[in-house]
């Protein structure tokens, strides 16, 4: 299957060093192509879960104002998940790829995820 022009583009620019120069002399990114507007739904998986590395103080970028609740609701979907096992399954197509990451917040899940990181806050 050929390569997007976009992503040709990029790797032709990086050479045989490996390094990005920067924009190229047209002044417009390959990073802008359409192709990457289009996948915005995939990636979101991936990078939704690269949020819980905001845990660590190291990590650099801006934090979501909703950390502290995405680390929650992640604990206890974790904890859902080792229950049940069509949560399991429902988690392991996303961590797959297979359903976007917005099938883990439907209403009917996500009463179920927020009774059960209740259950975590509260424990003894």
């Amino acid at each position: 299957m050929p390569l997007h022009p976009g992503f040709r583009q990029g790797y032709e620019r990086r050479g045989a060093g490996g390094r990005d120069p920067g924009p190229p002399v047209g002044g417009r990114c390959p990073y802008e192509a359409p192709g990457f507007a289009a996948i915005q739904s995939t990636i979101e998986t991936p990078w939704g879960i690269a949020v819980t590395d905001f845990v660590y103080p190291a990590t650099c970028g801006t934090r979501p104002a909703d950390l502290a609740q995405c680390l929650q609701y992640g604990m206890a979907l974790t904890k859902l998940t080792a229950q049940d096992p069509g949560v399991r399954q429902l988690t392991a197509e996303v961590s797959q790829l297979l359903k976007p990451q917005a099938v883990l917040r439907e209403p009917a899940l996500a009463d179920v995820t927020r009774e059960a990181a209740w259950a975590v806050i509260t424990r003894p």
